[in-house]
């Protein structure tokens, strides 16, 4: 954006709805899209992506329970966290954003590193998470040097802050990061839904697929 340019950041069209509403977690400024009423299911993005990711099934969900979809720090219409993007700090944040909107439980929807922090979560509130639906989680074994630093990339993107060298650093990385993430999770971490479980009193969403 430039200096006395009313246009919005890229990533604005990517996350919550302009008419969206924020909330205070641990001194960042969360938005989010709150749609629907009934049981609470919360949607969680992938790095880069926004709140917009559910924007395809949020007149259904919403027609019978109530979906909040927030943007993580820095991407979206969220505001830049002071903490490196990390599955502990991410974890950390939905625990705060759950108390902030006083969600005593709810189901979590979460896409890579949303479904990393929402599996992390619900390890430990349990009692909180009705369910999980988890579309690709990443972000569960442990990083290096290089792991770090290209998810730090990776954040940057999304805030539309990064610096030309990062751009190509992970074009020139990217496929070859994500392959060898791919080659070392244990087979049951290969599949499109990670873990998925429905307590008897939790939303009933059917079998149906696709």
């Amino acid at each position: 954006m430039t200096p006395g340019s009313n246009a919005e950041p890229k990533r604005f069209a990517l996350g919550a709805s302009r008419d969206c509403r924020k909330v205070t977690v641990d001194g960042v400024s969360i938005a989010y899209d709150n749609r629907g009423q009934g049981f609470p299911i919360v949607g969680l993005h992938a790095i880069t992506h926004g709140s917009r990711d559910f924007e395809h099934v949020a007149d259904r969900l919403a027609s019978k329970w109530r979906l909040i979809t927030p943007d993580w720090p820095g991407q979206g219409r969220s505001a830049v966290d002071t903490h490196p993007a990390r599955l502990a700090r991410y974890t950390d944040l939905l625990a705060g954003f759950m108390d902030a909107l006083s969600l005593e439980r709810a189901v979590l929807i979460g896409n890579s590193i949303g479904g990393s922090a929402a599996m992390a979560y619900a390890a430990q509130f349990p009692s909180r998470v009705a369910a999980l639906v988890l579309a690709d989680p990443g972000g569960l074994i442990p990083m290096n040097a290089f792991g770090r630093r290209f998810c730090g990339m990776m954040a940057a993107l999304g805030r539309g802050d990064a610096p030309a060298s990062a751009m190509r650093f992970t074009s020139s990385r990217s496929s070859r990061c994500c392959i060898g993430s791919f080659s070392k999770r244990p087979p049951h971490a290969r599949s499109g839904i990670g873990l998925s479980m429905r307590p008897t009193n939790a939303p009933e969403f059917g079998s149906r697929r696709g």
